[in-house]
């Protein structure tokens, strides 16, 4: 049986998507917010193109929610948290407009703003974990 099929054990998989939450290092978290901005806005699109607009405000109203996750994070008494908090609070308000201009080109530019900051966030975890491992190799 595959994802989408009738009888798919969705519990299972909402519960194994919870526990890859909770279990989830801090900086992953962030990752994971971004792909699930990206995720929910591929589905938006979808939803707009067949015109099936419940469904499209549904993710557009998700996609919305990452942001004010994000922004609950930040800490925006520093120069970049004030940055990221206007970029967030920007794509907050094209989305708004995407969801009741139906318009599928915002919800796009939407959905490359998560899928840039995901790989731009994976690469800082990187270098930052790179970093760790060769500050204690210098300890040692």
């Amino acid at each position: 049986m595959a994802v989408g099929e009738p009888g798919y054990p969705w519990a299972a998989a909402q519960a194994y998507e919870a526990q890859r939450v909770y279990s989830a290092p801090p900086e992953e978290l962030v990752l994971l917010l971004y792909e699930a901005g990206a995720r929910h806005g591929r589905r938006a699109i979808a939803a707009l193109e067949s015109r099936n607009f419940e469904e499209a405000h549904l993710r557009i109203v998700k996609m919305q929610d990452v942001l004010d996750s994000l922004l609950a994070g930040l800490r925006e008494d520093l120069p970049l948290g004030r940055e990221l908090a206007a970029l967030y609070h920007f794509y907050k308000d094209h989305l708004v407009a995407a969801n009741v201009r139906k318009d599928p080109a915002r919800v796009r530019e939407a959905v490359e703003f998560f899928e840039e900051m995901a790989v731009t966030w994976r690469e800082a975890v990187r270098r930052a974990r790179s970093a760790q491992g060769t500050a204690a190799e210098r300890s040692v």
